[in-house]
């Protein structure tokens, strides 16, 4: 059974990964393959994309109970961590274990067996990082190995075509700077370093996972490559032809932050499926290029 021909119910599908795996997918099938995504958003609100001619019509979150013969979920609903002082700790909590709920009682109750959860590395931070975001992250990794036997994808960070202007993005923010013809001055004293994957990539990957079927339970750092922050401005500016400037105290020998992954087992399976990885350059490059930014 060819992936078009299967159902495939997708959460969380006006936010960012779920826009990138909707527009890869209509890339990879057209827009007629459009009536086999279940598109699930918080209220039910029609959604636009950029790249997609029609508008898309979703349900809410709490009508999914209603809807049927689905072959595959994509869970991929999560209130980010920058939202927790916009709603409060209670609200964003609740809000966040009623997605868990829901979705993972869908997939029980409806015996859904391919399972795709977008998780986060934030779940692996430890000491003072702990915090409300990553603790319902692990949370939801928990719930749905409960219930069925997930793929899961540690995100940490993220690029694509359709990166959002984000605050806590840093990749966001250098491209914003280059767009605007202005240098990026870094504050850091030392080297930030971070992991990131590319949203096209990882919906390439599912769509050729659900197309091979019979995935089996894995928890994956989803990154194909880490670099510091210094390098990755460095890359932005080339393509604004703007300039980097290092805090003056700073110190490469010094590492100030780490947010990263281990990428072997995520470009194995890349390469396993057959998926291309782009280099750096065309990541940034591509990220440059976003309606978003």
């Amino acid at each position: 059974m060819m992936i078009f021909s299967k159902k495939i119910l997708i959460t969380g599908a006006s936010g960012w990964f779920g826009k990138s795996f909707i527009l890869s997918y209509v890339a990879r099938f057209s827009e007629k393959a459009l009536s086999n995504l279940i598109l699930v958003t918080s209220d039910g609100r029609d959604i636009s994309i950029p790249g997609i001619d029609v508008a898309l019509k979703t349900i809410s979150l709490k009508c999914i109970n209603n809807i049927d013969g689905v072959d595959v979920v994509i869970q991929a609903a999560f209130l980010t961590r920058d939202k927790i002082s916009e709603y409060g700790d209670q609200n964003y909590k609740a809000i966040n274990l009623n997605i868990i709920d829901t979705v993972s009682n869908y997939v029980r109750i409806n015996r859904v067996t391919s399972v795709f959860l977008i998780s986060s590395g934030a779940v692996n931070d430890s000491g003072n990082k702990k915090d409300l975001y990553s603790e319902l992250k692990k949370s939801e990794e928990d719930a749905f190995l409960k219930v069925c036997n997930p793929l899961i994808f540690r995100v940490y960070g993220a690029t694509g075509k359709l990166t959002p202007k984000v605050s806590w993005s840093a990749l966001s923010e250098f491209i914003c700077k280059g767009k605007c013809d202005e240098d990026i001055s870094l504050k850091s004293k030392g080297r930030v370093l971070r992991s990131y994957v590319s949203f096209d990539v990882l919906s390439e990957l599912i769509m050729e996972c659900i197309s091979r079927g019979g995935i089996e339970t894995k928890i994956i750092d989803a990154c194909s490559f880490s670099i510091d922050i210094f390098t990755l401005a460095t890359n932005v500016a080339k393509i604004f032809d703007i300039k980097v400037e290092k805090n003056k105290d700073y110190d490469e020998t010094c590492i100030v932050d780490s947010y990263i992954g281990s990428n072997k087992e995520f470009i194995s399976f890349c390469e396993e499926h057959n998926i291309y990885l782009p280099t750096l350059e065309e990541l940034v490059s591509i990220a440059s290029k976003s309606p978003f930014l």
